[in-house]
């Protein structure tokens, strides 16, 4: 294996596990503005832009809020959640490492701010694994646009035919395959009404290195 092929990771729901303290910040900042709109609502749309999932959670509360004042409560309450209960995706170090050992290149590609990012990456202590690290910030068009991840080929250096992308979400994987990428998707128990059918294929978790390893190296072998 040579430096010539890549593994493309989105962040929450992939590496670290995210998107359940997401969902209740959102929760919480509608809360605050005296709306009510439950957790679970963020499971149909997540992976996408904070300002797509913003304006969502403002619309379905019936409330009358300023998007900038939304930002400040929800990414307060974000903060204190991440800082207390983020944890890395099980599997996800050990994966990581593995592909590191094995020379491929490895770029974050998330939907997320950059001050999210750093801080889910540094309270894992996940971030060292990557050789480019793509975020809301770097990009004009979010997931299901391709260009987060036509930035990671390029910063990469690789080819589409020399990288594999690791998603959660419907619209992650609709932006994997608008760049032309294979994707492998991830369930779990916040994605389970996102149509994965685009998807090269679906498992459950990363916790068996070895085979997912092998289900990379079968998908840029072109199988």
């Amino acid at each position: 294996m040579t430096s010539q092929q890549g593994v493309l990771f989105d962040l929450d729901g992939v590496v670290v596990m995210s998107e359940h303290l997401k969902a209740q910040s959102h929760s919480a900042t509608v809360t605050a503005f005296g709306g009510d709109v439950p957790p679970e609502f963020y499971a149909t749309i997540m992976g996408q832009s904070h300002d797509v999932v913003r304006r969502a959670f403002i619309g379905a509360s019936g409330k009358s809020i300023d998007p900038n004042a939304y930002s400040d409560v929800y990414e307060s309450d974000l903060h204190t959640r991440m800082r207390s209960d983020i944890r890395a995706a099980e599997g996800a170090p050990a994966l990581l490492a593995s592909l590191n050992q094995h020379n491929y290149s490895l770029a974050l590609v998330t939907s997320s701010l950059t001050w999210m990012m750093d801080l889910a990456l540094s309270m894992t202590q996940t971030g060292q694994h990557f050789h480019t690290k793509i975020c809301a910030d770097d990009v004009q068009r979010h997931k299901p646009a391709p260009d987060a991840y036509l930035l990671a080929l390029e910063r990469l250096q690789l080819t589409r035919q020399a990288a594999v992308v690791i998603e959660d979400s419907q619209t992650g994987i609709a932006a994997a395959k608008a760049a032309k990428l294979p994707v492998i998707a991830i369930r779990h128990d916040f994605n389970g009404r996102h149509d994965f059918s685009a998807a090269d294929q679906v498992i459950d978790s990363l916790t068996d290195t070895d085979a997912v390893l092998e289900l990379i190296e079968s998908l840029l072998a072109g199988k």
